[in-house]
């Protein structure tokens, strides 16, 4: 009977012939076998480590990720949207619009959304393989303010104040909040306290009653046209009320209605005469200084 070798001989025996026609040796080249297509298959998978692929893994191009969310209603423009990036005090750079992607270098940057009188800011730290998405609520709404006569606005709130030039409207992006709107025209002052809420616009109207009064001052009934001066005062509860000082010898004045008098002189010769101004009338006042 003969001897049995053991089964694990057989199988080394029988893996070292698979193997041994895979490679060949001569005194100058060595020599690599076609691979099949299972065998490429195992060699071109993916090296996997801790669940994430390398040949996936992202490069990133930018570090720093600028976005803002706005209500549609608010109807506000790209060009609205300005971004400032500062390092140390200073403007690295200047963005508008509602989305961007920037690489900077590694630092300490105060990145500032403006929008409107709206000011938002936050302080990053940036390095190059990490990106970040600074939070920006924007909570924020429309000013629409409409007044009856062309007026100088002071606009002012807990956030501070600001002034804008003599208009009939005001259109302004704020943040919420309360605000007094102030109009001032002819030393009439007005105001108005109005609650802006995020995405919504608030409108209001400013009614600034004012009259015209036209100053004429004559010689031999023709137009003066020579330097002189008029002194109008306000008459209010038996008082009379410094108002203003005008010189030349026509003169439109937009006055507050009210009780006034009006006091004309040149070369010595002087002139007086009270009448009533009513609102959105015109008041012609013709004085000879004969």
């Amino acid at each position: 009977m003969k001897n049995k070798l053991p089964t694990w001989v057989y199988k080394s025996v029988l893996a070292g012939l698979c193997l041994l026609p895979m490679f060949s040796f001569s005194a100058t080249q060595w020599h690599q076998p076609e691979l099949s297509p299972l065998d490429l298959a195992v060699l071109n998978k993916p090296l996997v480590k801790n669940n994430l692929s390398v040949k996936d893994t992202p490069i990133p191009d930018y570090n720093l990720e600028l976005a803002v969310q706005l209500s549609p209603s608010l109807e506000i423009s790209a060009q609205d949207i300005q971004w400032k990036v500062e390092r140390a005090g200073v403007s690295v750079r200047e963005v508008v619009g509602a989305y961007h992607q920037l690489q900077l270098p590694d630092g300490l940057y105060d990145i500032v959304l403006r929008i409107g009188k709206y000011r938002e800011h936050h302080p990053v730290q940036l390095s190059a393989n990490k990106r970040i998405k600074p939070y920006f609520r924007a909570q924020l709404g429309r000013l629409d303010v409409n007044a009856t006569h062309p007026v100088t606005w002071q606009v002012s709130s807990a956030q501070g104040a600001f002034t804008n030039k003599t208009s009939r409207a005001l259109h302004e992006i704020v943040a919420v909040g309360t605000y007094t709107v102030s109009v001032n025209l002819a030393q009439v002052l007005k105001q108005r306290r109005l609650v802006v809420q995020s995405g919504q616009t608030t409108t209001a109207k400013i009614d600034v009653p004012i009259g015209r009064l036209n100053l004429v001052a004559t010689q031999a009934n023709m137009p003066l046209f020579k330097p002189m001066q008029w002194e109008v005062y306000r008459l209010e509860k038996d008082k009379r009320r410094y108002y203003s000082t005008y010189h030349m010898h026509s003169q439109t004045v937009v006055i507050p209605p009210g009780e006034y008098e009006v006091v004309a002189s040149h070369e010595g010769r002087i002139q007086k005469r009270q009448f009533h101004v009513r609102e959105n009338t015109n008041n012609r006042v013709v004085l000879a200084l004969d």
